[in-house]
């Protein structure tokens, strides 16, 4: 069963007065899908919706909407011109709007060595995740190998346990490749939320550093990762230039509060940073704001 289909059941299963204190107390925590199961439920039973509308408060706290808006009229074929002239009549002010549309990602743009760059990066992430999910397999299959020769069946059951979800993620992440990670940036930028960039430090005895290896982390609204190595001037120069225009309104930088924001809520990411003023877009570096 999907969550979805058990959201749809958990609401079908409250009273009446139970589903409207639901939705009065917990709809601010509740994500877009699970919002709309929650509203289809009360349409079907003729209840009144209007306690799901977002108050004005609420409305204060969703800055991103607006970017939202103007990506949706961008795809629409909107010039710049007439998506500013929209923003501003959502009571904008022009440098809120100026910075809404840098943010805005390409469209119809095409950079081959960043897309071929980053399809190779996220296979070889994936495979060298994989590598250790087979060493993991490996281990359970001996596990059970030695129980069976043992006659231990409880080596046997905790190995077997152990084995299934090491073949679950194994076989899922060939879904989440390079090829998903592409279509991701290029068809669905605004999944895509934070760059998390992390440097390595190699050193002898931790005293002398060797040399740095850089590491830039894509994270998602619906909290997925994935790590893409960044090393030498030239990689460096064709990454960036490609988020910067593929992914434009990605937050990018690292400290424990923003880690925190993220892993306390993925899809209202933006928004959290946006509100305690921390939000930093790759559009926005170098723009007087």
């Amino acid at each position: 069963m999907t969550n979805i289909e058990q959201l749809k059941k958990n609401y079908a299963a409250m009273s009446d007065e139970k589903l409207m204190h639901f939705a009065a107390t917990e709809k601010n925590g509740l994500t877009k899908e699970a919002r709309a199961v929650l509203l289809n439920e009360f349409e079907n039973r003729n209840l009144d919706t209007a306690i799901l509308e977002p108050s004005a408060a609420e409305l204060n706290y969703d800055k991103e909407r607006h970017w939202f808006f103007a990506l949706d009229e961008k795809r629409k074929g909107s010039s710049n011109d007439t998506i500013f002239s929209k923003l501003i009549a959502r009571n904008l002010t022009e440098e809120q709007v100026a910075g809404i549309i840098k943010c805005l990602p390409e469209t119809f743009y095409s950079d081959e060595p960043f897309e071929d760059f980053i399809k190779s990066k996220c296979e070889t992430s994936v495979f060298a995740v994989n590598l250790a999910r087979l060493v993991y397999i490996g281990l359970c299959i001996f596990g059970i190998a030695y129980g069976v020769s043992r006659s231990s069946w409880p080596t046997i059951a905790a190995s077997s346990v152990l084995l299934v979800p090491g073949i679950y993620f194994f076989i899922r992440s060939h879904s989440f490749a390079g090829n998903f990670w592409l279509k991701t940036i290029k068809s669905t930028p605004e999944n895509i939320v934070w760059i998390k960039p992390i440097t390595v430090k190699h050193t002898i005895w931790y005293i002398v550093t060797l040399y740095k290896t850089y590491h830039f982390q894509l994270y998602t609204r619906d909290n997925r990762c994935i790590a893409i190595d960044c090393n030498g001037d030239d990689e460096q120069k064709i990454f960036f230039e490609g988020i910067k225009k593929y992914i434009p309104h990605a937050h990018i930088g690292y400290n424990l509060n923003i880690e925190e924001m993220y892993e306390r809520n993925p899809e209202g990411f933006i928004n959290a940073l946006q509100n305690k003023q921390v939000y930093e877009p790759l559009g926005l570096i170098g723009f007087n704001r």
